[in-house]
């Protein structure tokens, strides 16, 4: 993915991260059309930058140290499930499949898939604009754009 929108080989050091984590990605997901390193400006007055996405999926990538004993239920906060809620409305079809995925830094190779849930990403989302109309409001922010011809 790093090579995405260049077409260059990333650097042979990290072949076994990057190779393994675009198979894990390919196999969960299939063949799609993505888009890297995407940034966006949203009306309601929030932005971001998006590792990975398509029309119906938004990915974000997560690098930390971890090993095979680290259970399933242990990757996912909050805070991720909202990013990618956030990022995925303001870029994707209703009803998109969002998902981090966890790279280990200490296990070459080791790589984790979390797929939200419609209903996490439902909640996901209430939760972010919930925190984004407080930060809004507490900083007196009023996101005005104008429309550019």
């Amino acid at each position: 993915f790093p090579s995405h929108d260049t077409n260059k080989p990333w650097d042979i050091a990290h072949d076994k991260f990057v190779s393994r984590t675009h198979a894990a990605v390919f196999n969960h997901f299939g063949e799609q059309s993505w888009s890297s390193e995407k940034s966006f400006a949203h009306h309601l007055g929030y932005g971001g930058k998006i590792d990975l996405s398509s029309t119906d999926i938004v990915i974000d990538f997560k690098t930390s140290a971890f090993d095979e004993t680290k259970k399933d239920s242990e990757f996912g906060y909050d805070e991720h499930l909202m990013q990618l809620a956030a990022y995925g409305n303001a870029v994707c079809n209703p009803n998109f499949r969002a998902a981090n995925v966890y790279v280990s830094t200490s296990v070459p190779g080791l790589v984790k898939i979390k797929e939200w849930t419609q209903e996490e990403i439902a909640s996901g989302l209430e939760m972010f604009l919930s925190l984004l109309k407080f930060w809004q409001v507490k900083n007196k922010y009023k996101p005005e754009f104008q429309n550019v011809s």
